[in-house]
């Protein structure tokens, strides 16, 4: 299993625009273009939680390792859309994981 974690550092004035952004382009572009990958939201405790802003974390869980790599390709793309049209109120990071045993 493969992990696409999408962490994204929102200023509080900006969530409502950013939750619109997150249903009308980056969760539809997934779910359309990856079908076998697997969605889940998660918003950070607010003991973690910088002020002013509101961190969420968006992972997407992938069966094969191409499907992680479409993911990255079009995560890539929207976020930098983001980053041009919202810049330091919507931030975000990337981390690729894959799943281990021990």
């Amino acid at each position: 299993m493969y992990l696409h974690n999408t962490t994204f550092v929102i200023a509080d004035t900006a969530i409502g625009w950013w939750v619109n952004w997150m249903q009308r382009h980056y969760l539809p572009t997934f779910a359309d273009m990856v079908p076998g990958a697997r969605n889940e939201l998660y918003r950070l405790e607010h003991s973690a939680q910088a002020a002013g802003s509101t961190s969420y974390s968006c992972q997407w869980k992938c069966n094969t390792l191409q499907d992680l790599s479409e993911v990255s390709k079009y995560s890539n793309a929207l976020l930098r859309n983001l980053t041009a049209e919202k810049g330091e109120q919507c931030l975000s990071f990337v981390t690729l994981m894959e799943s281990v045993e021990i």
